[in-house]
């Protein structure tokens, strides 16, 4: 479910969506266990699970968007964890990096470096946190994290 709905983002164009490299069935898996670990599991466990999730996508065989929209949507998932957990220098990284991936989305997809730029520009860490929270509602029964509650 996580790996799909990242892989395919909600920005794609068709065209980008459709070229290869697909990611494979086991690479799928893995995200889908691991988001279900970073929903469910304690502040440990869920800071372990994004990590990974950052390593096995580094070396996935994803399209330039895919690539792109699944690191965009991790680091503003670790952004948001090191912020909630009071972790604010860890976080203030965490979100030079979410705005790295969401530049290189766009130009993904075919937008100028100056269109790019004006994009990355707008995007503050309260929309991040925002779009983080509506993620993981939508994908936990509308309820935060399990991180939060321990």
């Amino acid at each position: 479910m996580f790996g799909m709905f990242i892989y395919f983002g909600c920005h794609a164009k068709h065209e980008q969506i459709n070229e290869s490299p697909s990611p494979d069935d086991a690479y799928l898996k893995k995200t889908d266990e691991l988001y279900d670990k970073y929903l469910n599991g304690d502040r440990n466990q869920a800071k372990q699970s994004l990590e990974d999730l950052i390593n096995i996508t580094e070396t996935a065989k994803l399209t330039p968007f895919g690539h792109a929209n699944m690191l965009f949507r991790v680091y503003s998932r670790l952004y948001a964890f090191e912020k909630r957990t009071g972790n604010q220098k860890l976080a203030d990284a965490a979100f030079v990096k979410v705005r790295y991936w969401l530049l290189q989305q766009h130009k993904s997809i075919g937008q100028s470096d100056s269109q790019a730029a004006k994009e990355v520009e707008q995007y503050t860490p309260e929309q991040c946190l925002a779009e983080v929270d509506e993620w993981d509602k939508a994908h936990h029964n509308g309820v935060p994290p399990g991180y939060l509650a321990h």
